[in-house]
C-alpha cells in the first residue's frame, strides 16, 4: 500500500475535517453463543458491533445503512455464498469488507467467493478470536480490496 494511501474509514472524512466514523461491525452467526465471543472480541477495538442470527436479518441491515464490516457464517436460511452474492448486488456495498467464517470449504466455495471480492476467510475450528479481530483490523486499516485469502 503506499504511504498516501488512507484507511477506508478515514479517507473521506479527513478531506472534511471531521473524525472517521465509527467502525460497524455486522456479525451473521446463527449460533449465539459464537456471536456473543466474536462481538466481545471485536468491541474490545471500540468497534460498534451487531450481531443477527439469518440472511434475511442481514440484507435488511444492508437495505437500511450497510455496516463497514460483514462477518459471515453459514446462516440457516441460506449458504454464505448465496449471501454474499446478494450483498454485493446492493448498491453502495463495494467498500464493504467481507470476511467469510467457515468449517469447510469446497473449491468452487472459495472461487466463487474470491470472483465476489471476499477479501478473507477464516476456519472457525483454527482462528482465535484475537486472530479475528487482528484480520479484520488490518483488512479496515489496510484499505485492502485485493482477492481473498485464507488468514488461518
Amino acid at each position: 500500500m503506499s504511504e498516501d494511501r488512507q484507511p477506508l474509514s478515514a479517507a473521506s472524512s479527513e478531506k472534511k475535517g471531521r473524525p472517521p466514523p465509527p467502525i460497524q461491525v455486522l456479525i451473521a452467526e446463527s449460533d449465539s453463543a459464537l456471536g456473543d465471543l466474536y462481538r466481545e472480541a471485536l468491541e474490545g477495538n471500540g468497534w460498534e458491533v451487531t450481531v443477527v442470527a439469518d440472511a434475511r436479518s442481514v440484507l435488511e441491515r444492508f437495505q437500511q445503512a450497510p455496516p463497514t464490516v460483514l462477518l459471515l457464517n453459514t446462516l440457516p436460511d441460506s449458504d454464505p455464498v448465496t449471501v454474499v452474492e446478494q450483498v454485493r448486488s446492493m448498491p453502495g456495498t463495494q467498500d464493504v469488507v467481507i470476511v467469510v467464517l467457515y468449517d469447510s470449504m469446497d473449491r468452487v466455495d472459495v472461487q466463487r467467493l474470491a470472483g465476489l471480492d471476499v477479501q478473507a476467510w477464516l476456519s472457525k475450528t483454527r482462528a482465535t478470536r484475537e486472530q479475528l479481530a487482528e484480520t479484520v483490523r488490518g483488512l479496515v486499516a489496510g484499505g485492502t480490496r485485493a482477492g481473498a485469502r485464507d488468514q488461518t
